[in-house]
């Protein structure tokens, strides 16, 4: 049988799947050592067994079903015997410098939807004090991301990650190549999202402001790159809520599409 994977940090995390670094793998053999807290985990809550099968993903190469081979005081002992690869969208989020619990948020959840590349910006209205949050260091983003990945049970790429300080700078983020399927979040807009606006093929490209939102400015800035302006509610959402509504409605149309 299958075991859901439950795992407490701060808080308690329901998981879909553990992810597997490729440094844990060796000739389709996994183990996880005592020292891990999915070991602590796994033995504790989930009161693993032998022959218990879990879900799990290699992170940056694909999903695989753990069959657990043994278990000791010292490590558990899983076997594999296939990689299975699905398709990852080319879903990115440019966000506004914002409180670092949105920002939190917004990494662990987003990720967990299929976005597979951040840019966090420095915007005229952020607080610049939220620049040396700790939420901002490597091994903080990649708890969130790898979270992220554990909630889901579609994804196993790792997400990117970069840190602006100076908007201006943007551009040279960009794929220069690829100029459509850009959208700015703006509720003074007057377009909604529609399938038609949008090729599923390429880069989707999508730029939320923080809690006060971009300048006029910024808003000008984005267009000069090709961003549309789009709304997607009536209402002003918070951060995270605006980054989890734009990824819904973009998956409800990539379905129907």
């Amino acid at each position: 049988m299958y075991l859901n994977v439950i795992i407490f940090q701060k808080v308690r995390h329901s998981l879909n799947q553990i992810v597997i670094l490729e440094s844990e793998i060796k000739d389709q053999e996994v183990f996880i050592s005592n020292n891990d807290n999915r070991y602590q985990h796994l033995i504790k809550v989930l009161k693993l067994k032998p022959k218990d099968q879990l879900k799990a993903c290699i992170l940056n190469q694909g999903h695989i079903d753990l069959k657990t081979i043994s278990i000791s005081n010292q490590s558990i002992h899983f076997k594999y015997d296939e990689i299975i690869k699905t398709p990852n969208l080319n879903l990115k989020l440019i966000i506004g410098l914002s409180r670092p619990p949105s920002i939190k948020k917004i990494l662990e959840h987003a990720t967990c939807m299929g976005v597979n590349s951040f840019i966090v910006t420095n915007t005229k209205l952020s607080e610049k004090s939220f620049l040396e949050s700790k939420v901002f260091k490597e091994s903080s983003v990649d708890q969130l991301l790898n979270l992220g990945l554990s909630q889901s049970v579609k994804y196993y790429q790792k997400p990117s990650f970069q840190l602006i300080n100076k908007f201006n700078n943007l551009d040279k983020k960009l794929n220069q190549k690829n100029k459509i399927n850009r959208f700015i979040l703006c509720p003074s807009s007057k377009n909604w999202l529609k399938p038609k606006m949008i090729d599923f093929t390429q880069d989707i490209t999508v730029a939320i402001g923080s809690e006060r939102g971009f300048t006029k400015q910024e808003e000008q800035y984005f267009q000069k790159l090709n961003f549309v302006p789009i709304k997607i509610s009536d209402s002003i959402l918070r951060v995270e809520i605006a980054t989890y509504s734009i990824l819904a409605q973009l998956e409800l149309l990539r379905n129907q599409s």
